[in-house]
């Protein structure tokens, strides 16, 4: 096993957030993300801080492929990664952080969302997203906006589409989840 998945594994036992959202009968957990589709071999979200006006959330994750915009970016290898969300009334900075687990590649998104229109059930939200990968080969960056809807059916279904416009590649993009 990796150095590195014994190394979280251990850290966040030793604090007390390890934790899994599901589990599928062969062990691995299968989780969908606004941001990714992918298959998690570890995830934790831990609530840091939440009251009226602000929240704090921050989670680790060791993906065994990073999947984006129906494209697998990393053939082959997994990705360690770590974000964290700071929101302050309708305002989100959500810093992201990968690292490839066998593969030359780290990734920075940086991305600020507002959120224009709540209800019981519906939430909109804008943003602005700023994206830098790096690989051996190619350093990349990219700026996006975008805007999310968020529809809660039930307690137990929420229905989350998003459209970005990536002015790097010049077009729209959309994810349904």
């Amino acid at each position: 096993m990796n150095n590195y998945v014994v190394g979280a594994f251990l850290f966040f036992s030793v604090f007390g957030i390890y934790g899994v959202s599901a589990e599928t009968s062969n062990g691995s957990i299968i989780i969908n993300d606004p941001q990714t589709s992918r298959h998690v071999a570890f995830e934790h979200t831990q609530l840091t801080h939440s009251d009226k006006y602000s929240s704090w959330y921050s989670r680790v994750s060791v993906e065994s492929d990073y999947i984006t915009e129906g494209r697998n970016n990393l053939s082959g290898s997994g990705l360690y990664s770590m974000s964290t969300e700071v929101s302050y009334g309708n305002f989100s900075l959500i810093p992201w952080f990968a690292k490839g687990i066998s593969s030359d590649y780290s990734e920075v998104n940086l991305n600020i969302n507002y959120g224009v229109y709540s209800t019981d059930k519906l939430e909109v939200f804008v943003g602005y997203g700023y994206l830098k990968s790096n690989t051996a080969d190619v350093r990349a960056t990219d700026h996006e906006v975008n805007i999310d809807f968020s529809y809660d059916y039930s307690n137990d279904v929420q229905l989350l589409a998003s459209i970005y416009h990536s002015f790097d590649a010049e077009g729209l993009f959309s994810e349904i989840t």
